[in-house]
């Protein structure tokens, strides 16, 4: 197959560093999202690039000096999120504003194309025009789903893709969807082209990575079964003389209630035997601390791509199909969803061989290929 087409639809201008480059991303204090930023930016270090945040990601992002926090912006559209009315005309007048500094738009994310009731399909729409006001338009490293109505997936078949200099989705099936339009491509999860710490000693240490999902109807009623295979699995490992690490990736998305509610189940001799990592900015530190780990249980989407990265025993829990298309792409079968939860300790592990890590490297890059952007 070949994943990166030459032609594309739209002509690709230059991005020079003259000319910003407005950058959209989740700005949620979640790791993956914000080490999409740290790449994108890292990549070009002669390219001024713009992000809308909130100004604690000014001492997040304090070393990456080609990117601008507009923290002062991102605080006056907060305050009205609820009135969805008021933010859409104040937004589309913000981005008015912003282009005319900004000669390209990239949005680099992973899910932002699931398909939540009809705001979603309005979102969609908003994004086309918000969009359309820049010259150069781009997604990087998107999956496309859940979705449910035929509407949805033709506004951004039909009306979205096609507006867009290229788009890059991170897994074949996402991508399958949208192969009939010439300015769509495949590369895996833009991380996997990430520098991580080079930690070949590994520590017996077992990481777990915590999610905390009651509000999702298909994860509600195995949550409990979750916490309780956790906590079984940790005690074997325990008694091994390992080391538990417990990894919150994300505040915003309750990962550290998971963590409470998971230490609230574990008897107390074994409590002594559990560091916990809550990741509140510190990109280098979570990624030190992934990279030592000999073993990780990985329920976040990036918990997967950062274990695999970092050379360690992965076992993967699938709470959403992205995670299940990541591993059918890298032809990894050892894996539980939330639905076979109890099979858990019953898992072998997977670990990448260098070759096959060298390999999804070379592919990963490919997200960043067809901008020309001055390096």
């Amino acid at each position: 197959m070949n994943t990166l087409k030459q032609g594309t639809i739209h002509s690709m201008t230059n991005l020079v560093k003259n000319n910003m480059i407005y950058l959209k991303a989740y700005t949620r204090m979640n790791l993956g999202d914000d080490l999409f930023i740290k790449k994108i930016c890292s990549k070009y270090p002669n390219q001024k690039f713009c992000i809308l945040a909130d100004k604690k990601y000014k001492k997040i992002l304090k070393n990456i000096k080609n990117l601008k926090i507009m923290s002062y912006s991102y605080s006056n559209l907060e305050k009205i999120k609820r009135n969805y009315a008021e933010y859409r005309k104040k937004h589309l007048n913000f981005i008015k504003r912003i282009c005319k500094k900004c000669n390209a738009h990239i949005y680099i994310g992973g899910s932002i194309f699931i398909e939540n009731g009809k705001i979603s399909l309005d979102r969609t729409k908003d994004l086309i025009t918000e969009m359309n006001n820049f010259e150069n338009r781009y997604i990087i490293g998107a999956n496309f789903g859940p979705y449910v109505s035929k509407e949805y997936f033709d506004c951004v078949h039909d009306e979205l893709v096609p507006s867009l200099n290229r788009i890059s989705f991170r897994d074949l099936e996402s991508y399958n969807l949208f192969d009939d339009l010439e300015n769509a491509s495949y590369a895996p999860d833009v991380l996997f082209s990430l520098e991580v710490p080079n930690n070949e000693n590994k520590k017996k240490e077992l990481g777990i990575s915590l999610i905390h999902h009651l509000e999702r109807k298909e994860l509600k009623n195995k949550y409990d079964e979750y916490l309780e295979q956790l906590k079984k699995i940790s005690i074997k490992y325990i008694k091994n003389g390992y080391t538990i690490r417990l990894f919150s990736f994300c505040s915003y998305e309750k990962d550290n209630v998971a963590i409470d509610e998971f230490l609230n189940r574990m008897p107390t001799e074994y409590k002594s035997n559990i560091e916990i990592e809550y990741y509140e900015g510190d990109i280098d530190n979570m990624l030190d601390k992934i990279s030592k780990l000999d073993t990780i249980i990985a329920t976040r989407f990036h918990s997967i791509v950062l274990g695999l990265k970092c050379g360690c025993n992965v076992i993967p829990i699938c709470y959403s199909n992205k995670s299940v298309n990541l591993l059918n792409d890298l032809k990894i079968t050892e894996y539980v969803t939330f639905e076979n939860i109890e099979q858990l300790l019953e898992l072998k592990s997977n670990k990448l061989t260098k070759e096959e890590l060298e390999m999804i490297e070379k592919k990963s890059k490919q997200n960043f290929e067809f901008l020309k952007i001055n390096q």
